[in-house]
């Protein structure tokens, strides 16, 4: 498609409420020294699996890997970008380009609807896929952190509601954080976030070390 007919294109949309049962499920809270932190991407980390076409690239063969990368001394998964993104990016038609045409972001470091999964990574599309995960992952004593990239454009306050409801809705243990160092106080100094992880780069060695702090668990990410 082009940018003209993209523009075109009418995105609809709904609201998705879960009443999903955790079971009494329990955040890990394992020990800094403890940690033993395993990045990747659901789609790279699980598309050469054996398994049938419609779960290859899916977070449901996650799940059936926990065992494995439990057996390996992995405590903690940090997952690359799986809120929903945009795949196809457009290069910037102002600039001079020799052979011009689309890009696949594969990544997702980038804007995007903040508040739901990649639909693209759930074998059927359904939100709880993911909190079925974290359920199984809490059981087998293994945290979720998941990251977020975040614009200089994005409102600060806006950006604590999103790992809110993160936090709460799908029980995830964690965030690393990319965006505005300047926001490095507001991140630490936030309440709702008690007992949650947050990694970034802006976090101040003091800020990080003082024991009576309220709010989340700091982690300079540099």
């Amino acid at each position: 498609l082009s940018e003209e007919e993209v523009e075109k294109i009418k995105i609809k949309s709904s609201f998705y409420f879960s009443e999903f049962n955790w079971n009494n499920d329990k955040f890990p809270k394992i020990k800094k020294e403890d940690m033993v932190i395993y990045k990747l991407h659901v789609r790279g980390f699980s598309i050469a699996t054996r398994a049938n076409d419609k779960k290859k690239g899916t977070i449901d063969v996650i799940g059936q890997k926990l065992d494995q990368l439990k057996e390996m001394g992995i405590t903690t998964l940090l997952f690359m970008p799986l809120y929903e993104f945009e795949e196809f990016l457009f290069l910037d038609q102002s600039k001079r380009q020799e052979h011009p045409k689309n890009m696949i972001n594969c990544w997702g470091y980038t804007e995007g609807s903040y508040f739901a999964p990649k639909a693209s990574f759930l074998k059927d599309h359904d939100p709880d896929e993911l909190k079925y995960l974290i359920k199984k992952m809490h059981k087998k004593q293994m945290e979720c952190i998941l990251e977020f990239y975040f614009s200089d454009r994005i409102n600060p306050h806006f950006m604590l509601d999103i790992m809110h409801y993160w936090h709460k809705e799908y029980h995830v243990d964690g965030f690393r954080i990319l965006g505005n160092p300047a926001w490095a106080n507001l991140l630490a100094m936030d309440h709702m976030m008690g007992g949650c992880k947050l990694f970034f780069a802006g976090f101040p060695e003091g800020l990080a070390q003082d024991e009576e702090r309220f709010g989340p668990e700091l982690f300079s990410y540099n």
